[in-house]
């Protein structure tokens, strides 16, 4: 059940997944600087090592031991910290919406690292938002 909270962040994963048009100007981009052409696999690396690091830093939350993997909760965050990071050195011209994504990224990684979010809570810990019904539930034997 913990495993189902953890997913696959690899460099081949996130290169099938990239959109065709950042896929196109990433190729473009290694073809014209044929010494970019590990960057990618670089910045999926890095951004692995962030969100893991967000993670550990609660031990409230468990830990997948794959290095490769993310929490599910963080993965479309790291996806877009990565296209990102690899558009701005590329240097496309990035949309004003593209900064609103980074910011979402940054606040879930503060709100994981704080503890207000735990993507991947231990074993008989709560989610949230969670609730138990009392015992008697206000109900009178």
């Amino acid at each position: 059940m913990l495993e189902d909270a953890w997913t696959d962040f690899s460099a081949e994963r996130v290169q099938e997944a990239l959109p065709s048009d950042v896929r196109a100007h990433y190729l473009q981009w290694v073809n014209t600087y044929p010494d970019k052409e590990g960057r990618l696999e670089e910045l999926v690396a890095q951004t692995q090592q962030l969100f893991r690091m967000a993670v550990a830093s609660n031990p409230e939350n468990w830990m997948d031991p794959d290095p490769e993997k993310i929490p599910v909760t963080g993965y479309q965050h790291a996806f877009n910290m990565m296209i990102f990071h690899l558009m701005m050195e590329s240097g496309a011209q990035l949309v004003p919406e593209v900064y609103t994504l980074m910011t979402r990224a940054d606040i879930w990684l503060r709100l994981v690292q704080r503890g207000a979010v735990t993507p991947s809570p231990r074993i008989g810990a709560m989610g949230s938002p969670s609730y138990v019904a009392p015992e008697n539930a206000g109900v009178l034997p």
